[in-house]
């Protein structure tokens, strides 16, 4: 990292904590509700959990009152530092399934978390002291998220969100994993492709820069990508903001049409923010690492009036992030902010803004040889120069309203707009090394622009019905998104030897002298409108139907050419969605689903002609269920999904299409999360995929259609907290790995291989107390020299990250 860079560094990381103290302490000295009748200072160690209840009840001067039966086998994490009541017991409950409300004057009722479907609904409005808090379940320091898992210290969550409709994962017929926010914390992942690496299932593939340059598959497909249940723009790299402002990663396997429409049969990602909290939080983080890193966060919430009902929140991150490879360096620097309304009891308008300025050096990845064989260099060969680089901005603003309805139903609008600018100077490699280590060099000089206007209504309310209680939700979306993509380019280089070259010594071209490669405007348009009804016709079976119409437009521009093209146009294609839950026994689901998307095409026939959509049908089987109190969840699944109408050669034109293609992907999925025993928190997953092409040219009939993809995935990561009365108390451990088997990418009759690599990772941490906490993380611990993927002759070849290191500092309030 240069002198500049750390100038530049320094004084964002001063603003960062500049801007945690002086909110902190303004929202500290706010008449907020949670304080109203004073702050106490508590010391209640982990352990059972009707003895902490006992311990904070005698601290606190309140009355609890519940069924002794509710905390059999339950614990506490413990509590200790100065908090309000109502703050104070949601750090007791903190992961116990339990929630609290408010039932008179200092007057507490302990009672179990609402499973947030169609039968129980939010516990009704809890009050904190002062006044109204509005509705919540006593968890997360009160969030409105029912999902949410910032401050729970839970590896698994009571809801999730991705299907507008607040279930428990085992309600979800369909495999749904969730990285939350005590994870986040403790294998210290700052953005959403390392978050992804140890998702079930996730093969995460490089495409650029080391900012928000992913590409995540699953399933053999590509996966889509939402902010709170919104549809992002098809760029990835406009939806992945720093991981510090998210709550968690919701993950839902296969198809999502209901709510997508036109999209992917891998996965859809949805990126949950944080939420303003009742009571008073303020935190941050300060570290170093490899390569020179540097990273600060803060981040500060509570509320700004004196009953409680504006909340607001602010996180902010400065970041210098050292690169293994040669001449990278990459900075990043993002705020966030979040006000919450509430007009009464039952109506909360939610406003947020997100901005984040990138500075990147893009890397195209490493040649290959035009056999197949992969380079054996140094990891830290790039074709990194002084002259080359990036910058992405990205600004994001959201506007949220929402009712809650007296029967626990709710109505709820989101307006979305979301900007990123993307421009760089790159110089990468312009073809395969060939037998005398020689190679052919290019570079280019682009700006990309992306705009995306997203909005959704929906109304999602129970009902009773033949003595049950059911529910629907009928809803409607709009996305308006344009991208602007200008190029010029340059390969006019000398051939060099790829073994000895100098990058840096290669001159700046000429850019402004080069005639424009590309300059075209994409428009599309799309709108939707779905239901889903759950009914229950014996109380241990739920059936779900769910059916979606969609439209869009596309609307293409070529500035070259003065040439104006459309489509593929979709009018009212119709999704359909099928599922079934049974209850055997409590806390075990068996479950199927049937679920279809489609995928506009643009490959033409000879008549000129569009072909039709790919449509895609998954039909997934599985079972999931809970053990120790719901604390650790279990899943597996079996699924087959077949893609139709895939773009074929025609014979009789070579250069058009037919449609007929057809292609199946199946597989195998287990997942466990949660607290293995008291201070021992896992996840662990495993997926087997299998890709085929069915129909196809008779040279390819057989063969995998996403090798890319390994057959075999593997996932592990542990945590554990010494007890507090033991002679280690403070201390943290943990470790994990992730495995993958062989995968090959085919370009004609040519595989590029690479071979499978597990990687492992360890933490070691300390807690002074339960404000401070000194953490150390080691990735790829035994510094395994692998590819992570491969691509061409020409690039698109990445080593995975050599050993790293990076300490820790948090700080909680």
């Amino acid at each position: 990292m240069n002198k500049r860079a750390c100038r530049g560094f320094g004084r964002a990381m001063g603003s960062v904590m500049a801007m945690t103290a002086v909110l902190g302490s303004a929202l500290m000295v706010m008449p907020q509700a949670a304080h109203a009748q004073g702050v106490r200072s508590y010391d209640i160690p982990a352990g059972p959990l009707a003895t902490a209840l006992n311990r904070f009840a005698e601290a606190s001067g309140i009355k609890l009152f519940y069924d002794a039966s509710l905390t059999n086998g339950l614990s506490s994490q413990g509590m200790r530092g100065s908090f309000g009541t109502a703050e104070a017991l949601s750090r007791v409950l903190a992961g116990s399934g339990l929630a609290y409300r408010q039932t008179g004057e200092g007057a507490y009722t302990i009672e179990r978390a609402p499973q947030p479907n169609g039968d129980a609904r939010q516990l009704g409005p809890v009050r904190v002291e002062g006044g109204s808090a509005g509705e919540g379940t006593g968890r997360a320091d009160a969030s409105r998220d029912p999902g949410a898992t910032d401050g729970t210290r839970a590896y698994t969550t009571h809801a999730v969100t991705i299907g507008k409709t607040a279930l428990s994962i085992r309600e979800t017929p369909q495999s749904v994993s969730i990285v939350t926010r005590q994870r986040i914390e403790d294998q210290n992942i700052t953005d959403v492709g390392e978050a992804l690496k140890f998702t079930t299932g996730m093969t995460l593939q490089s495409v650029g820069g080391v900012y928000t340059e992913h590409s995540a598959l699953s399933r053999g497909a590509s996966a889509d990508y939402q902010l709170d249940g919104i549809n992002q723009s098809v760029d990835s790299r406009a939806a992945q903001f720093d991981l510090a402002i998210y709550d968690r990663v919701e993950v839902l396997r296969g198809p999502a049409g209901l709510f997508r429409g036109a999209g992917s049969a891998g996965a859809t990602i949805n990126l949950v923010r944080k939420r303003a909290l009742s009571g008073f939080h303020a935190g941050g983080t300060a570290g170093v690492g490899s390569w020179g890193t540097l990273r600060a966060e803060g981040d500060v919430s509570g509320s700004l009036s004196e009953s409680g009902n504006i909340r607001a929140r602010v996180v902010a991150v400065a970041e210098d992030r050292g690169s293994f490879l040669d001449r990278i360096d990459n900075s990043k620097y993002l705020g966030y902010g979040t006000v919450e309304f509430d007009f009464d009891d039952a109506t909360t308008l939610a406003l947020a803004a997100t901005y984040q300025d990138a500075r990147m050096d893009y890397f195209y990845g490493l040649p290959a040889y035009a056999n197949g064989t992969l380079v054996n260099v140094p990891r830290s060969t790039s074709y990194g120069t002084p002259w080359a680089g990036g910058k992405l901005e990205n600004l994001d603003l959201l506007a949220e309203l929402e009712h809650r309805l007296g029967n626990g139903g709710r109505i709820k609008g989101t307006l979305r707009r979301s900007n990123s600018d993307r421009s760089s100077q790159t110089l990468f490699s312009g073809g395969g090394v060939d037998a005398l280590g020689m190679q052919s060099l290019a570079s280019n000089d682009e700006a990309i622009e992306n705009r995306n206007t997203a909005a959704d209504l929906f109304v999602d309310t129970p009902f009773t019905a033949f003595g049950s209680q059911h529910n629907i939700l009928i809803g409607g979306d709009f996305q308006d998104y344009s991208q602007s993509t200008f190029r010029r380019a340059f390969s006019g280089f000398p051939r060099v030897n790829f073994f000895t070259f100098d990058p840096g010594a290669i001159p700046e071209p000429n850019f402004a002298a080069q005639p424009t490669a590309t300059d075209i405007v994409a428009k599309t348009k799309s709108y939707g409108l779905y239901g889903q009804l759950r009914v229950k016709p014996v109380q241990p079976l739920t059936l779900i139907g769910g059916l979606r119409a969609s439209w869009r437009d596309v609307r293409n521009f070529d500035r070259l050419t003065n040439r104006r093209t459309s489509g593929p146009d979709i009018k009212g294609e119709v999704t359909p969605y099928f599922g079934t839950t049974l209850e055997p026994l409590a806390d075990w689901f068996v479950y199927g689903s049937y679920a279809e998307i489609f995928q506009p095409q643009s490959a033409t026939t000879v008549q000129g002609t569009l072909l039709d959509p790919i449509t895609g049908r998954q039909v997934e089987l599985g079972v999931k269920g809970a053990l120790m109190d719901q604390r650790l969840t279990l899943s597996a699944a079996v699924y087959r999904t077949t893609r139709s109408n895939e773009a074929l050669v025609d014979p009789a034109n070579p250069g058009f299409s037919i449609g007929g293609g057809k292609r199946r992907a199946e597989g195998f999925e287990a997942e466990v999360n949660g607290e293995l025993a008291q201070g021992l928190h896992v996840t662990a997953g495993y997926a087997y995929t299998k890709t085929k092409i069915l129909v196809a040219a008779v040279s390819q009939v057989g063969q995998a259609y996403a090798p890319t993809t390994p057959k075999h995935n593997l996932t592990l990561w542990g945590n554990y907290r010494f007890p507090a009365a033991s002679a280690l108390s403070g201390v943290e451990m943990g470790g994990g790995l992730r495995a993958n088997s062989d995968f090959y990418s085919q370009i004609g009759t040519v595989r590029f291989a690479a071979g499978g690599y597990t990687v492992a990772s360890a933490l070691l941490a300390y807690n002074f107390d339960e404000k401070v906490k000194l953490s150390v993380n080691v990735e790829n611990l035994f510094d395994r020299k692998y590819y992570t993927k491969v691509g061409n002759a020409t690039a698109n070849n990445y080593y995975g990250t050599p050993r790293s290191v990076m300490a820790t500092l948090r700080f909680k309030y």
